[in-house]
C-alpha cells in the first residue's frame, strides 16, 4: 500500500489537531507537516514534499486560493484539497481554477475526507456533496 504524505494547513490549532486524530490511524495516510499560514507552510515545502496538502481558505497573510495557485505553478505535483467553512460555488470554482482537485466543507464526515484523500492522491477531482446547487461532472459523495 502507497503512503500517502499530507500536510495540513489551518491557522486554527483546533481544526488541525482533529484533523490529525482522524488521520494517524490510517495506514495510508502520513502526516509530514503542517502549518497555520503561508508562511510556515512555504517554509515546510523546502524541506519536505507532500503529494498533498489539505487547506483553509480564509487565513492570515495570504489565503488558500492565492497559495493553491503558487503551489501549482511552482511544485506541480502537490495536490491541493480545500478545506473551508465556504459552501459557495463561487469559492468551489475559484479553487479549482487556482488548481485545487478537491473541495471539502469543514462539515464533512471523517470518511469522507478519507475518500476524497485517496481520490485526490489518484488525481481525480472531488468535490463534497454539501455544495448546493454545484453541477458537474466531478466525481461526488
Amino acid at each position: 500500500m502507497e503512503t500517502i504524505k499530507l500536510i495540513i494547513v489551518d491557522d486554527h490549532v483546533i481544526v488541525r489537531e482533529g484533523i490529525k486524530i482522524v488521520l494517524m490511524n490510517q495506514g495510508n495516510i502520513e502526516i509530514i507537516g503542517e502549518a497555520a499560514n503561508s508562511d510556515e507552510l512555504f517554509y515546510c515545502l523546502k524541506g519536505l514534499q507532500p503529494d498533498i496538502i489539505l487547506m483553509d481558505i480564509e487565513m492570515p497573510k495570504l489565503n488558500g486560493i492565492e497559495i493553491t495557485k503558487i503551489i501549482i505553478s511552482d511544485c506541480p505535483g502537490i495536490k491541493v484539497i480545500m478545506l473551508s467553512v465556504n459552501d459557495s460555488i463561487t469559492y468551489v470554482n475559484k479553487a479549482l481554477k487556482a488548481g485545487a482537485l478537491g473541495y471539502l466543507t469543514k462539515n464533512t464526515r471523517n470518511n469522507e475526507l478519507l475518500k476524497a484523500i485517496n481520490l485526490v492522491y489518484h488525481g481525480k477531482k472531488y468535490i463534497t456533496k454539501n455544495i448546493k446547487g454545484f453541477i458537474d461532472t466531478l466525481q461526488t459523495a
